[in-house]
């Protein structure tokens, strides 16, 4: 296997350590929605049925944690007597379960953000030392130096975009199946 940070540099390492923690993040984001998501339609046409009878619902569903349980259950629990009432309610209801939903987007999104400037971190210490291989008015004797230099420019570039575009990708899903849920 090749060694990726003396192909990419000293910026490999960290750039490494984002991607397994984006890939960490992404797998349990991955169960996590497909745990919520399939059991959803389930959940909404039983709460539909069982809608005439609030404790028959929270009696069903006391230890569940799906979102939509726990949203609906601290909307029949509380007492509201107008639509303002509601409406606070129902935003009540959603502050209980955002957590749940949102775990970890900062964190991706944060990885988003840093791994094209660790690409680009990578590029400008690269195209640094394939400038100390270049002596001005000398003929080109180290290109070892430059060539390895560019490469590792080059590298660290594309890591930090394919973990920036993966990551990106998923982060959109999750999202998406966020929407979904509320």
């Amino acid at each position: 296997m090749m060694d990726l940070s003396s192909v990419g540099g000293i910026v490999s390492i960290p750039l490494i350590l984002v991607s397994v923690l984006s890939l960490a993040i992404i797998i349990e984001r991955i169960i996590f929605w497909n745990s919520i998501l399939s059991k959803q339609e389930r959940i909404r046409s039983n709460i539909l049925s069982m809608h005439s009878d609030n404790n028959e619902i929270i009696a069903n569903n006391k230890k569940s944690d799906h979102p939509l349980i726990v949203f609906y259950n601290s909307l029949i629990q509380s007492k509201y007597d107008g639509f303002q009432e509601l409406q606070t309610q129902i935003k009540i209801g959603l502050q209980y379960i955002e957590p749940v939903l949102n775990r970890f987007d900062t964190t991706l999104s944060t990885i988003v953000a840093i791994a094209p400037l660790l690409g680009l971190l990578g590029t400008v210490l690269g195209l640094i030392r394939a400038f100390h291989g270049i002596s001005l008015g000398q003929p080109l004797e180290n290109t070892e130096v430059v060539i390895s230099g560019i490469s590792e420019a080059l590298v660290s570039t594309a890591i930090g975009l394919i973990i920036a575009i993966i990551t990106l990708s998923f982060t959109n899903l999750f999202r998406r199946d966020r929407k979904s849920v509320v």
